[in-house]
């Protein structure tokens, strides 16, 4: 069973992110997806978003630089509250600014298992990194 599926850099828009939502849904081995340096956009991340959020097998997903915008952040944040074994997300290279950061600071309260959250180069200032920072750095002890 394949556990890693890289799609970095294959110019995904949202059609595709749909159907890989519907993939991660229905495996129950599949940990880790990179679609890093795609163009999902704020429709592909609701798409996908709403078809991965009930996984039970992913653990890592990478976002980085698909031209996502602070109007998907209420779908990333409902993924981050309810897929279940969510242990790190890769945000960064996005442009989502300070509202986005606050709504995902929110959402990390309720996500025990997350363990880190790449957000450089998004627009969220400084001080609220170091704080989700410092929350997911308490659940580890690092």
């Amino acid at each position: 069973m394949t556990s890693t599926i890289d799609l970095t850099d294959n110019q995904i828009r949202a059609q595709g992110a749909k159907a890989i939502g519907r993939a991660i849904k229905s495996s129950v081995s599949l940990e880790d997806v990179s679609l890093r340096l795609n163009r999902l956009g704020d429709e592909g991340i609701r798409q996908l978003c709403v078809y991965s959020q009930v996984s039970t097998s992913l653990r890592t997903l990478n976002l980085s630089g698909n031209g996502i915008t602070a109007a998907a952040i209420s779908s990333i944040a409902t993924f981050i509250r309810t897929a279940a074994a969510l242990v790190a997300i890769d945000l960064s290279s996005n442009k989502l600014g300070d509202d986005a950061g606050r709504i995902l600071r929110e959402a990390i309260d309720a996500a025990p298992k997350l363990q880190r959250i790449d957000m450089r180069q998004t627009g969220v200032n400084d001080d609220l990194i170091v704080a989700i920072d410092s929350v997911l750095r308490e659940r580890t002890g690092y």
